[in-house]
């Protein structure tokens, strides 16, 4: 067991993943992502567009822009799939 947490820790220093073209656009991600939660309140608009590949799958990353309470949603690439709202901090 402790092994695979160390094998899992050093892996990345030596295997890197090939670096994939995202599908969609960054107006496209904040065009579904708009759609899927509607609208939001004046300092809680979702603007802060990342993108990450994780396990071979690129994901957007969507987000407010602000200090203390912070709203986020993750979009799949490949399908255009919208994930949940999420809320960090103070509500």
């Amino acid at each position: 067991m402790v092994l695979s947490r160390l094998l899992a820790m050093i892996r990345p220093a030596f295997v890197t993943e090939p670096i994939l073209e995202p599908r969609m656009s960054r107006a496209e991600v904040l065009a579904a992502v708009s759609l899927a939660v509607g609208p939001r309140p004046p300092g809680q608009e979702l603007m802060g567009v990342t993108l990450r590949q994780v396990y071979g799958r690129l994901l957007w990353s969507v987000g407010t822009m602000n200090m203390g309470a912070s709203t986020s949603v993750d979009v799949d690439d490949a399908t255009g799939v919208v994930g949940p709202l999420t809320y960090r901090g103070l509500r």
